[in-house]
């Protein structure tokens, strides 16, 4: 047998995990591209909002076109408070859509953000054996 025939069915249909966020329990589905295009943009919309501060009018048309043209950096992106909220909102948004990010935004913090954090770098890769993975909340 090779390595391929080798591979279990649960291991490629990533099966899905739960999170516990504030006592309340929310299944996650696998993060995609398109979620991680998703993001890409929501980082530059950030960005582009704070050039409404900038009085200088042709200043900000030019850092709102730098933003525009440049690439965002996905990898440092996602390591922050905001990239982990924003993908976790993806997650779970997915089977539960009335959840909107600013719920996120108020599920996360300082007490389970590491446990959120490795839980979504789970979502891209084979889950095995996990079925319910817990934030803890102090």
């Amino acid at each position: 047998m090779s390595d391929k025939e080798d591979v279990k069915i649960e291991d490629m249909t990533q099966s899905p995990l739960e999170i516990e966020l504030k006592g309340k329990k929310y299944k996650l589905a696998p993060i995609g591209f398109i979620d991680f295009g998703d993001f890409a943009q929501y980082v530059k919309g950030q960005k582009i909002k704070l050039c409404e501060n900038i009085t200088d009018k042709e200043i900000q048309l030019q850092m709102i076109e730098k933003i525009m043209n440049e690439p965002v950096n996905l990898d440092a992106e996602y390591s922050t408070v905001n990239g982990i909220s924003y993908m976790a909102w993806k997650a779970i948004q997915k089977n539960h859509p009335e959840i909107e990010l600013k719920d996120i935004n108020n599920l996360i913090d300082l007490d389970n953000f590491e446990q959120v954090s490795v839980i979504l770098s789970n979502l891209g890769g084979s889950i095995k054996n996990q079925r319910t993975a817990k934030a803890k909340n102090q």
